[in-house]
């Protein structure tokens, strides 16, 4: 946990670095986890943070709905990119970012569910782990991840690039074309963009 103590002023600090880096953020990008078939037609980019709780809300009002109506259904992806907002955030992040791919969002899922548990903790940490040994990880993989300084970073580099490319300053935040759209869409709303995205 000591690593991510100042975790908001590291992203202050790689924003500084980027400035003179000839790197853009998203090829630092840690990549990408797709929900859904990589070949929809459709893209979802979610930026978001597990500890925000608009973001718990949809994650548990919209996605099961979202899940089964576009994503399952090949009509749309979704890609969720780490937008942490605080310290406990990045933990979590780099949890999540242990599980096998193919587990991935239900780790996710788990974390924002299981938000109230942790995410105000002084040291979240034992209690992440618990969680996500309860999903199947091993304890010495997370321990590792939680060691692994190329990991933290992806996860900073993840939020750079919604701020600077996005314009991304809250969340949650949706990229679907060329809109950014904030805060917790409910389905009806969310349904209704993706509708029309799919008529153009």
């Amino acid at each position: 946990m000591s690593r991510t103590v100042s975790i908001l002023a590291a992203i202050v600090v790689s924003l500084t670095f980027l400035s003179g880096c000839d790197d853009s953020p998203e090829e630092m990008l840690l990549e990408d986890r797709v929900f859904g078939s990589p070949d929809a037609p459709i893209t979802i980019i979610e930026y978001a943070s597990l500890t925000c709780g608009h973001c718990a809300t949809f994650h548990k009002a919209t996605m099961p709905r979202l899940k089964r109506e576009w994503l399952d259904t090949g009509r749309a992806k979704l890609i969720y990119r780490d937008f942490p907002l605080d310290n406990n955030a990045a933990t979590a992040a780099v949890i999540a970012r242990c599980a096998p791919e193919d587990q991935y969002y239900r780790v996710l899922g788990v974390l924002f569910s299981r938000q109230s548990s942790w995410a105000e903790m002084d040291d979240p940490t034992p209690v992440l782990i618990q969680i996500a040994e309860s999903r199947g990880l091993n304890r010495q993989t997370i321990e590792d991840c939680l060691d692994d300084d190329a990991l933290l970073d992806g996860v900073l580099q993840s939020r750079i690039v919604g701020q600077t490319q996005h314009g991304v300053n809250s969340t949650p935040a949706f990229v679907v074309g060329e809109r950014v759209i904030t805060g917790a869409m409910s389905f009806r709303d969310f349904d209704a963009l993706l509708r029309s995205m799919a008529r153009q």
